[in-house]
């Protein structure tokens, strides 16, 4: 019952911000209702869990390794959120989209390593300084042999002027301190592997959690100053988390780790405003809605496309007149009935399909900046009969040029057409929107004369 009810509350959430409810068969819908909590929780989960696995991490090796608790590796737990920090300045200071996955790996390993080594070589010099300087008698004895010594300082004998050496026994002294040395650096090795291990979870932690926040934030909306400051305090916050766990929590870890995710979660909601941002992700990946498609719709679907386009023709029926085709579209949601499908006009930055803040966006002088056009039609199923998913486009920022006369008429126009395969040279803007059209929907061509009116012959008078 709870999975059901977690299940119902996501869809609810999905379906507040599409704006409209649709006709569901409780009994029937029940499988829908599990998927959706089920996916709904391991996102949440897998999201929370990586912003405090520094934590975890931390606490689980702190008995092994007693030095990962002092103030220098405190420090590293900063990791994660300080890779997503500089991550979001970098994504917004060069104004894109987000990163593929490589760069948020190759920051975290360029950050990571090098704090892994200092965070623990420094607090081992301090410590064999202060045993230095506590035992004079380990005056003359190297620093790194002190920095090996991972148990006690080593005790070096005072041999007396008067004394006869024995050459026998300062051999044996000699191989006996060999041996302990090289234990000593075995040791301190097997040491710093666990640490290193320790690392890589926070490495693999940064690069994810950046990889699961930003980039799927950045790519639903927009990545301004505004934005990306906001996903920054998030980082800052993880960081704060991090710490809470393994210097305050003493007891109930497990309470207290479901209690810092879910605070995690909530604060990334929160800074960033994305309030159906889990509901939206969660029906995607289930393949609900929320998907680029083009859809096969029988006449009357057809007629329903064309009449909200406004005026515009996106959907064009075959020869035989049973069958039409509109693409591409957003499938919105097929949950229940009716469907509901979206069609949009290319945003100003290109994409397809464009983002709700598209909008309301406005202009640097206060105006309004080149209406989009972006209807939103609900289509009965039984007028539908298939919606293969198509790829969305995203233009190559290397590439700019292509553009034609469309593009300044397409400027002036208000609102702009909307996209689809039956007005490529309107509504696309370069020929690389042109290309993916013509790839994704395929070629328009006129239909053919129906066979009713071809069998119409016209009517001669006989003289």
């Amino acid at each position: 019952m709870a999975i059901l009810v977690y299940g119902g509350l996501i869809l609810l959430a999905f379906f507040v911000q599409l704006g409209s409810m649709p006709d569901l068969d409780l009994a029937g819908a029940t499988a829908t209702f599990a998927a959706v909590a089920v996916i709904g929780l391991l996102v949440v989960t897998v999201l929370g869990i990586s912003t405090i696995v520094a934590g975890l991490a931390t606490r689980s090796l702190t008995p092994d390794v007693p030095n990962l608790a002092n103030g220098w590796s405190l420090g590293f737990l900063a990791a994660p959120g300080g890779v997503f920090i500089i991550g979001t300045a970098v994504n917004v200071s060069f104004d894109t989209k987000g990163f593929e996955p490589a760069f948020w790996l190759g920051l975290a390993l360029l950050l990571v390593l090098p704090a892994s080594f200092f965070s623990w070589l420094i607090p081992f010099a301090q410590q064999k300084t202060r045993a230095l300087r506590a035992d004079p008698a380990s005056k003359n004895v190297c620093w790194i042999q002190l920095l090996l010594t991972t148990r006690s300082v080593p005790q070096v004998s005072v041999v007396s002027e008067n004394s006869v050496p024995d050459t026998a026994s300062n051999v044996a002294s000699t191989e006996s301190s060999n041996s302990t040395t090289r234990t000593q650096i075995l040791s301190l090795g097997g040491d710093y592997l666990v640490y290193l291990m320790c690392c890589f979870m926070w490495f693999v932690s940064s690069a994810f959690t950046a990889f699961i926040t930003y980039d799927s934030w950045a790519r639903q909306g927009s990545a301004g100053v505004r934005e990306g400051g906001a996903l920054a305090m998030w980082g800052i916050a993880s960081i704060l988390l991090n710490i809470l766990l393994v210097k305050v929590v003493k007891k109930m870890l497990v309470l207290a780790c479901i209690a810092l995710g879910g605070a995690a979660v909530l604060i990334l909601t929160i800074l960033t405003a994305s309030w159906f941002a889990i509901p939206v992700s969660v029906v995607r990946n289930l393949g609900l809605g929320e998907i680029p498609v083009g859809v096969v719709v029988t006449a009357e679907g057809c007629d329903t496309f064309n009449k909200a386009a406004r005026g515009q023709k996106v959907c064009q029926m075959s020869a035989d007149e049973k069958l039409g085709w509109v693409c591409p579209v957003v499938l919105k949601s097929r949950i229940g009935a009716p469907m509901v499908f979206e069609l949009a006009s290319f945003g100003d930055d290109g994409n397809w399909p464009i983002q709700p803040f598209e909008i309301d966006k406005k202009a640097p002088g206060g105006g309004s900046k080149r209406d989009l056009y972006y209807p939103r039609i609900q289509v009965a199923k039984s007028e539908v009969k298939s919606w293969p998913s198509i790829t969305s486009f995203k233009p190559d920022p290397n590439k700019k040029t292509g553009a034609t006369s469309a593009q300044d008429n397409s400027k002036n126009s208000n609102p702009r057409p909307l996209v689809s395969y039956l007005n490529r040279s309107a509504a696309a803007e370069t020929d690389a929107q042109r290309q993916w059209l013509l790839t994704q929907c395929g070629a328009a061509t006129k239909a053919d004369v129906p066979k009713s009116e071809a069998s119409k012959k016209p009517k001669t008078t006989q003289r």
